[in-house]
């Protein structure tokens, strides 16, 4: 039996589609101009596709993908919703976007990691830096912009600080204002100083006074 032109014609991957029903979120994107698509809609998943768990780390992976995919750039207003099918809840307006700002409402108003990445963006955005700058902090989704502030934060540079006050005021506000676990904290300020800092005598007083902030010579 021959083959027909239809089975021999190659085959050609299907592109993949939102999942409307399954997915937890979903969004609506409006073009600006010069696209020819002046309305679409997003899903935070594909069907077929697992999605995380927990819906606070779905929605902060489906907001950074499209920040990383430049649609800041190509459009003026972006809204996620719960989806209505997923939920037993009626849909819920929970993120706005604009090119200059953004509006975080209901459950994503407690989404402190998605509030994070959206400052850090519309900060570089105010200050001009290039959208490719933005976008390679980003386009790798939350954790590799929270890997990146980390190997930021916790450098071993020399001559960071001018003092060892200074250093150990900074050690201090990574534990107090940026939330980075005391042990952290304190191995940094170890590691640090042992390398790249020579005390002298007059010095030691401020290591027990950090020593004794952060518990070190106690038991947890």
């Amino acid at each position: 039996m021959s083959a027909t032109p239809a089975m021999n014609r190659p085959l050609v991957p299907r592109k993949p589609q939102g999942d409307s029903i399954y997915a937890v979120w979903k969004a609506t994107y409006y073009m600006t101009e010069g696209n020819a698509v002046k309305e679409m809609k997003g899903y935070s998943k594909f069907t077929g596709q697992t999605e995380n768990s927990d819906p606070a780390s779905s929605l902060l992976g489906f907001v950074s993908r499209l920040i990383s995919n430049g649609y800041l750039e190509k459009t003026y207003y972006m809204e996620f919703y719960t989806n209505a099918f997923y939920s037993d809840r009626r849909q819920e307006l929970v993120v706005e976007l604009t090119p200059d700002n953004y509006e975080l409402h209901g459950i994503a108003q407690a989404y402190y990691p998605l509030k994070k990445i959206l400052d850090d963006v519309y900060a570089m955005k105010k200050n001009k830096l290039a959208y490719k700058d933005i976008a390679a902090q980003y386009k790798q989704g939350p954790k590799a912009a929270k890997k990146a502030e980390d190997e930021k934060l916790f450098k071993f540079d020399p001559g960071r600080f001018k003092s060892e006050k200074e250093f150990g005021d900074y050690c201090q506000w990574l534990q107090d204002v940026k939330g980075y676990p005391r042990g952290r904290c304190v191995g940094f300020f170890q590691a640090y100083r042992k390398t790249f800092v020579s005390l002298k005598e007059a010095d030691l007083p401020l290591v027990q006074d950090l020593a004794n902030k952060w518990n070190i010579n106690k038991k947890r």
